[in-house]
């Protein structure tokens, strides 16, 4: 099995970081309730999914 260079991963996580970014400048986010919730969770029975935005831009 071969590894991909590291420049190559970096470069896709730039790319996924900055599209993240660009949500987020929209003003599409997950709240940090939300984000609380879902950690608070893990290694629980009852373990959620990871929350989807519920911030949204205003129409």
């Amino acid at each position: 099995m071969q590894s991909t260079p590291f420049s190559v991963r970096l470069d896709a996580e730039r790319r996924h970081l900055e599209a993240l970014a660009a949500r987020a400048d929209r003003g599409t986010v997950v709240s940090s309730a939300a984000m609380a919730q879902w950690v608070d969770s893990w290694d629980t029975a009852e373990e959620l999914p990871p929350p989807e935005p519920d911030i949204l831009p205003s129409p």
